[in-house]
């Protein structure tokens, strides 16, 4: 899954817990930038932001 793809994009994540978040994503950070080493994405849903890692997400897709 390269998580690069979906910056600056409207997006639908299903995380592995089933929870469903649905806005936009605005950053990116690679494993070797992150602590702990994992691809992760930001994302703002309202006015929260959310840091989503990699192993958190079951599926995810532009809309």
């Amino acid at each position: 899954m390269n998580l690069k793809e979906y910056v600056e994009r409207r997006i639908k994540i299903t995380l592995n817990d089933g929870q469903i978040l649905i806005g936009n994503c605005i950053g990116y950070t690679n494993a070797i930038e992150n602590d702990p080493e994992k691809d992760s994405i930001d994302v703002k849903v309202n006015k929260y932001i959310y840091e989503i890692y990699i192993d958190e997400i079951n599926s995810i897709e532009k809309i």
